[in-house]
């Protein structure tokens, strides 16, 4: 009985074993089923997670080396920077900084530390001393123009020149910014200045009479008339610019018998006599009654024969040689010139000057006709009257 239990528990145990081998059998050798879509879309997810993780690794290490190196390059853009605010500085500080100028080859220089530049600062140069440095160039270099000139009618006449000034404009401009021109020539602008009498106009000198004034002497009185005609060529045909100054001694200058004069001995009552020379004083007192109607400026006159006769009573201007003088000055802005005829007992000055211009007459009274004269080669002078 035993036995025939053992043996249905062995053929049982058999069956088992041969069942799990067959089961291991069919699933070691079963065939491979196509993929769901659920199978697959968990696959894509499980290898896109994976991705992300890479990706997103690969990223922050990329933005984590490129902000090291910009980190790493701005430091060293700022180190640069000052390296070479240091080095300029450096280099401003040993080498001179200049404001040059230059002008037909020649310079003008000025070293910036004279008026205050520190080398960087431009605030720190001293303004009106670079202002007082820019005039001083500008002195040196601008010149004044120069009129025409002419001594007398009819004789060669020198041509006028341009003056030159510098370009206030430009100097101002340098001045409100040296910066820029630190170290950099600057060549200087120069503007032309006209002068105010040109050869044309001194060739219209003759165009306009402007005053006359006649007085009258004996002509049989040789002496006196021959020093009247030598006195009135030494001013016949004089030319005054604007602002020039007629003096009648230095014209005249000493009477001598050298140039031609004679010693008087009938001169005319209340003349003051020079002796050498006598009579001379009519020519000065005729200029000053001419030039006085004109309404020139008078700046020196002695009157110190108001007896005499050959101008009215006060209106003589008596001139003696290292004694007293008759000067005026041309207060006209246009040259003059002096005219001087002597004809049939007549003196007579005229005044000229171009047409157009404009003068403030006087008037003068005319001179008498008829004169007094007295002889000094006598004890008793004897007078005698004559007419022109």
């Amino acid at each position: 009985m035993k036995e025939n239990n053992k043996s249905s528990e062995e053929g049982v145990t058999n069956r088992t074993a041969k069942d799990n081998s067959q089961e291991q059998q069919l699933v070691l050798f079963q065939p491979n089923l196509p993929e769901t879509e659920e199978e697959k879309h968990n696959r894509f997810l499980l290898w896109f997670a994976q991705k992300k993780v890479l990706l997103t690794a690969l990223i922050s290490m990329f933005f984590f080396v490129g902000s090291f190196f910009i980190l790493v390059s701005y430091k060293w853009v700022l180190e640069s920077v000052a390296d070479n605010k240091r080095a300029n500085k450096e280099i401003t500080s040993h080498s001179p900084s200049y404001i040059i100028l230059r002008l037909n080859g020649k310079k003008y220089e000025l070293n910036l530390s004279k008026v205050g530049y520190d080398g960087s600062d431009v605030h720190s140069i001293n303004k009106s001393a670079l202002k007082l440095w820019f005039d001083q160039v500008k002195r040196q270099v601008s010149t004044i123009p120069k009129n025409a000139e002419q001594h007398k009618l009819g004789s060669p006449i020198k041509p006028e020149q341009l003056g030159y000034t510098v370009n206030d404009q430009q100097m101002s401009s340098w001045l409100n910014d040296p910066e820029n021109i630190i170290n950099k020539p600057q060549d200087i602008s120069l503007i032309p200045r006209k002068p105010t009498i040109t050869k044309a106009i001194l060739q219209r000198i003759n165009g306009k009479e402007i005053s006359s004034y006649t007085t009258y002497y004996d002509t049989r009185n040789t002496e006196r008339t021959t020093n009247l005609k030598v006195a009135s060529q030494a001013i016949n045909n004089i030319v005054l610019l604007p602002g020039e100054i007629f003096s009648f001694n230095k014209i005249i200058g000493e009477r001598t018998v050298k140039k031609g004069y004679r010693i008087v001995r009938v001169i005319v009552k209340g003349e003051y006599s020079e002796g050498l020379g006598g009579g001379i004083s009519q020519v000065s007192s005729t200029l000053f009654n001419s030039v006085d109607e004109a309404g020139l400026v008078i700046l020196q006159r002695f009157s110190l024969s108001p007896k005499a006769t050959f101008v009215p009573a006060g209106r003589d201007a008596t001139v003696q040689w290292s004694g007293p003088d008759f000067r005026f000055k041309n207060n006209l802005d246009m040259p003059i010139a002096i005219r001087v005829q002597l004809t049939r007992g007549k003196l007579t000055v005229k005044t000229y000057s171009v047409a157009g211009i404009k003068i403030t007459k006087k008037k003068v009274k005319p001179a008498p006709v008829s004169i007094s004269q007295v002889s000094v080669n006598s004890n008793k002078p004897t007078k005698k009257k004559s007419r022109a």
